[in-house]
Formats: C-alpha cells, sequence, structure tokens
C-alpha cells in the first residue's frame, strides 16, 4: 500500500500540537511535522476534528478534504442555529 506524507501546521500550545506530537513524533520548532499516511479519509477526519488548531499544507488532496469536512461542519451548525 502507498504511503503519501502530508505537511502539517500545528497551533502552539494547542490540544492538536500535544496529541498529534504523541503519535506522530517530533515537531519542529515552526511547529510543523510530517506525517506519512496510507489512507487519507482516515487523516482527513482526524485533522478536521482540531478545527483551526492545524493547517495543513501538503498535499492538495488532503487539503481539499480536510476542507470539505469542514465545510460540512459549519453548514451543520448553521442548519442547527436556526
Amino acid at each position: 500500500e502507498k504511503q503519501n506524507e502530508a505537511t502539517i501546521h500545528l497551533a502552539p500550545g494547542s490540544d492538536a500540537r500535544l496529541r498529534l506530537t504523541v503519535k506522530y513524533g517530533f515537531v519542529a520548532d515552526t511547529g510543523t511535522i510530517y506525517v506519512k499516511y496510507a489512507d487519507e479519509a482516515l487523516l482527513a477526519d482526524e485533522l478536521a476534528s482540531y478545527g483551526p488548531e492545524v493547517h495543513v499544507s501538503s498535499p492538495p488532496s488532503l487539503i481539499d478534504a480536510v476542507t470539505e469536512r469542514l465545510k460540512i461542519v459549519a453548514n451543520a451548525h448553521k442548519v442547527a442555529a436556526r
């Protein structure tokens, strides 16, 4: 199974930074981690759950997948608020 690598920036002091560092390893001083993954949908679900605490820089397909999940959540909140 092919492995891809994601470049992800984690907000300083965030829950995402703490949890994802434990799960995936070292975080550079810049707050960047590099995550190897096989299942893009699974990683997108996980990253989207952290909301603004994470910023995916690459690859574009993962950026799109996370963005789609965040849009779904935002739209659900708009509907619920009516």
